[in-house]
Order: structure tokens, then sequence, then C-alpha cells
């Protein structure tokens, strides 16, 4: 069925829309809980890749997608690899904090 649902959003919006790296991401999420991290991996992989040809690289999509590969990475037993994908997530997060609080900061000057 979320095969079917993809394909048809895939018809729909493009290859290369949030809505299709979304589902992947959702899709991932259901392999990740029956522990089925080969599969779990792949489609975060796709979003992950959407998101960035799409939003960029520095959007809280795109962090999320690397902190779900480097959680899947790290329960397969690779931890290096997870490392990695997890220091993504935490920079593009403090990127994006430190501009929100620069751009509040700038928004209260009288």
């Amino acid at each position: 069925m979320k095969s079917t649902i993809l394909e048809t959003k895939i018809c729909l919006c493009g290859q290369d829309s949030l809505d299709v790296a979304k589902s992947n991401g959702n899709i991932g999420v259901v392999y990740y809980s029956q522990s089925k991290y080969e599969p779990a991996l792949e489609y975060y992989q796709k979003s992950l890749d959407i998101k960035i040809k799409v939003s960029g690289q520095d959007s809280l999509d795109v962090a999320k997608s690397y902190g779900n590969i480097g959680n899947v990475l790290d329960d397969m037993g690779r931890p290096e690899e997870a490392l990695v994908h997890l220091q993504n997530d935490l920079e593009i997060q403090l990127k994006l904090l430190v501009h929100l609080c620069w751009h509040t900061i700038y928004s209260f000057r009288c």
C-alpha cells in the first residue's frame, strides 16, 4: 500500500518534491521500527537526497534526515558512520539556531 501511495505522489508531484521526500522518510520510519535497517537506510537516504536537492544543505528537514540515518547506522553497529551523520545533524541545527538568534536580536533593536 505505501509503495502505491508513493508512486502516486511521484506521478502527481514529481520525483523531487518535499511530499515525496516525506513519504520516503515515513517508509523509512516503518522499516526502522521493525528493525529492518537496510531498507530503512535506503528510504532515509532517498529522503535526504531529495531534501538537499529541493531545500539546500542547511534546513531542519535535512538535519532531521541526517539524524535518522545516524540512528540507523548506530543500530546497525556502524558507529563511525553514524557519528558523521549525527554531527551533520548537529552542525546544521546550530547554524540555523545562530542565524535565528541574530535575527531575533536584530528584530528587537530600537
